[in-house]
């Protein structure tokens, strides 16, 4: 269950070859639902919960390799490293003015 979750762009899975596009959610704040994982049909699906961190580091090893999730994760990483330096930029103290010589 997720406390918030929005849309984060699209990713072309194979252009080229078909038009698949995977649309590709954020979500945060998230808990696992209260009864469980619940499985449709022949779903083989695993929940892992870890550190966003490890899952970066998963995602540039290889260890994740399903092409979106990657996209999703770095997208994410990218994203959020920017803007902690666009917020480190603006901490910054303005120079009052700029030497002459």
């Amino acid at each position: 269950m997720a406390g918030s979750w929005g849309a984060f762009g699209t990713v072309d899975q194979s252009n080229g070859v078909t038009t698949d596009v995977a649309h590709v959610f954020l979500a945060r704040d998230l808990a696992a639902l209260p009864g469980g994982q619940v499985l449709q049909g022949d779903e083989d699906i695993t929940v892992v919960w870890l550190p966003f961190d490890r899952a970066v580091e998963l995602a540039v090893s290889g260890e994740i390799t399903e092409a979106v999730s990657v996209a999703g994760i770095l997208r994410v990483a990218l994203g959020e490293r920017r803007l902690s330096l666009l917020r480190l930029a603006s901490a910054l103290p303005r120079a009052a003015g700029r030497a002459s010589g």
